[in-house]
């Protein structure tokens, strides 16, 4: 009897730790995603920086480029300057590691916009958005 109780527990044992997923930290998916979009429209690039996952470290470092430059520029700041939006969470989808949130507000000219936003955690068991697959490509 005790060997069938170890063979059970030895043979549970590797069962039990390959449908484990990493605990999340932090912020939930929905959180991050609204906090990414605000700060493209009020030019925050730390939040940008810090929440958004993009693989490849020179497209990175070109987003990360890029954003503070077209924030900075005066084009953007009068673009911007009353466009303050309101995102609404429609729904939060959470599949392992990844997560979707489906967010609605309305652009610039006054039209309802959906967008879908595609988050991973990160190596740290943070959300972040996937930088690589939306956002900005």
């Amino acid at each position: 009897m005790k060997k069938v109780l170890y063979f059970l527990a030895y043979a549970l044992i590797p069962v039990a730790f390959t449908g484990c997923h990493r605990e999340a930290l932090g912020e939930a998916p929905s959180q991050v995603a609204l906090s990414v979009f605000e700060a493209i429209t009020t030019a925050d690039t730390a939040t940008l920086q810090n929440k958004i996952h993009i693989s490849d470290q020179i497209q990175r470092e070109v987003f990360n480029d890029y954003f503070r430059i077209a924030a900075a520029s005066k084009q953007y700041m009068e673009t911007t300057a009353h466009y303050k939006p309101v995102y609404n969470v429609v729904s939060e989808t959470i599949d392992g590691e990844n997560a979707e949130v489906i967010l609605t507000t309305k652009n610039i000219s006054g039209q309802n916009v959906r967008l879908t936003v595609k988050l991973l955690l990160d190596e740290d068991g943070y959300w972040k958005v996937d930088g690589d697959h939306g956002v900005w490509h």
